[in-house]
């Protein structure tokens, strides 16, 4: 019985040696496994008032980013709408908000679309390019869109830029 129970305790140590050796080689490698993380922000405003509407984007779409292979680069567009026109049996207005994004023959689109009626608010898409690589590029798109029949106005803006990852 004796020796069982040694047998058993030496067992129980290399194993908590092994699972002490993969847990540091873990923390050591998790960093560099994950790569950098490189944030691009761009932001939508759709406008509607009793007169006009507007659509515009402002972007910070870079020419060239600095990376490393294995990096990720995400792609923020924030967007907010706002219709301030008076009255609540006017018929909706329509805010559209696109991204494209493309990398190594993937291609991802999203859309926010709301209808108001004398409101507003915001929202956000994003798409997270992974392990991207020096000496490639990202294709970005944005859209914002609007449309109303009262006033009938109809607005938009597109921004399109190729980010040469470096």
């Amino acid at each position: 019985m004796k020796n069982h129970y040694m047998m058993e305790k030496v067992r129980l140590a290399r194993i908590g040696t092994v699972f002490a050796v993969l847990m540091a080689a873990v923390v050591i490698l998790a960093p560099n496994a994950l790569g950098a993380n490189h944030p691009v922000s761009s932001t939508g405003l759709t406008f509607i008032d009793q007169n006009t509407c507007y659509a515009t984007i402002t972007t910070d779409i870079p020419f060239s980013l600095d990376v490393d292979d294995g990096d990720s680069v995400t792609i923020y567009y924030n967007y907010t709408y706002i219709d301030h026109r008076p009255g609540r049996d006017l018929p909706n207005a329509e805010h559209v908000f696109s991204q494209i994004v493309a990398y190594g023959g993937g291609v991802a689109e999203s859309h926010g679309y709301n209808t108001t009626k004398y409101t507003e608010g915001n929202g956000g898409i994003q798409h997270i390019v992974y392990n991207v690589m020096e000496n490639t590029s990202i294709w970005v798109e944005l859209y914002a869109n609007i449309t109303s029949s009262q006033p009938q106005c109809i607005d938009s803006d597109w921004v399109g830029g190729n980010i040469t990852l470096t």
